[in-house]
């Protein structure tokens, strides 16, 4: 069996020499770079209508930080950002005085969310220009504002494929933006059910209410139900919800 012959490799095309031919395959070249990069179906390399949507993104995701950030309790370099909230978790049952109580305590509850996206440019984007940081003190996150005035100087060849990229990781900022965002008003959805529920208005606690001796707890309704019923239910969950009202249901009956 004859040997197989060895396919020859492909010689890269020279650059021109000429100067504006030589701008020209540049641009051209870092153009299909681009577009190997955004790797995905149904790209819109549109640069008026990513331009409008990328202004809207970072408006959005603006508000969505400033928001977030005033509960940060820490952050670091912007690799990641420990929050604070709090309010009602739960709602326990307990025994007292011959009757039986629903009682609910104020929380305190934090969380670590990784925010590297907010920090660190994705590949293919990261090596045009040295992105600016935030104002202190959120001088570990990238100024995408100001990232993206100056990508908007790029030539179009290059720009529709920027943008394309840009506008996809923008949108993976806002998810995780939304969790952080999701997790803070969580109180906001348990306070509302509670008071649905035992038509009892509350008072959000605050980080004051923590410094005080004693944890508060507010008694939402007392039976005259004696028994052992002893339960906790954590109200963020609707399953624990539908639990708690057939409880209640099965009290008033």
């Amino acid at each position: 069996m004859p040997p197989r012959k060895k396919r020859a490799k492909k010689s890269l095309p020279e650059d021109p020499d000429q100067p504006l031919d030589y701008v020209a395959h540049i641009r051209e070249r870092s153009g299909r770079q681009f577009e190997n990069v955004v790797r995905r179906k149904n790209v819109n390399y549109d640069v008026e209508q990513n331009v409008r949507e990328i202004r809207a993104l970072l408006k959005i995701n603006a508000e969505i930080f400033d928001r977030c950030m005033s509960s940060a309790s820490s952050y670091s370099d912007g690799k990641s950002a420990r929050f604070a909230r709090y309010g009602f978790d739960v709602v326990k049952v307990r025994q007292q005085n011959e009757k039986t109580q629903f009682i609910t305590e104020h929380e305190h509850s934090e969380q670590t969310f990784d925010m590297k996206l907010l920090s660190e440019l994705p590949a293919g984007i990261d090596n045009i220009f040295v992105p600016k940081n935030r104002d202190a003190p959120f001088d570990g996150f990238v100024d995408y504002d100001a990232f993206f005035q100056d990508a908007v100087m790029l030539h179009d060849d290059v720009l529709g494929p920027f943008l394309a990229k840009l506008k996809i990781h923008l949108e993976s900022i806002q998810v995780c933006l939304g969790k952080i965002e999701t997790w803070l008003k969580e109180p906001n959805s348990n306070i509302e059910f509670l008071e649905t529920t035992f038509g009892k208005k509350l008072k959000m606690p605050t980080a004051d209410d923590f410094n005080k001796e004693c944890k508060k707890f507010h008694i939402l309704k007392s039976c005259n139900e004696s028994g052992t019923f002893v339960k906790t239910f954590e109200i963020a969950k609707k399953n624990d919800q539908t639990k708690l009202e057939k409880f209640l249901e099965f009290m008033a009956s």
